[in-house]
């Protein structure tokens, strides 16, 4: 299989952001693809290492789920997520 056609892995960072702005996720791919690709996301609760989440849909940030497009030729692309105040 030539290069073009290859499988790519997608993963997303993490983010920090201050009560009331947007916290931006970067999702990006193992490596360029020369057609576009669209990738669905969707947030969930972050466990904090015990029985509570540390981010909590509602209470911390808006739960938001979706798709994006990476162009042909690039490996990233920015992702919003509200973050609440409480």
């Amino acid at each position: 299989m030539d290069g073009a056609h290859r499988r790519r892995r997608a993963a997303a960072s993490d983010a920090t952001a201050a009560e009331g702005t947007l916290a931006t996720f970067t999702a990006t791919l193992s490596g360029p693809s020369a057609f576009t690709v669209t990738v669905a996301y969707t947030t969930r609760d972050l466990p904090s290492g015990g029985a509570n989440p540390s981010a909590l849909a509602g209470a911390d940030y808006t739960a938001t789920s979706g798709t994006v497009t990476i162009p042909a030729g690039q490996t990233s692309v920015e992702v919003r997520v509200p973050v609440l105040n409480d």
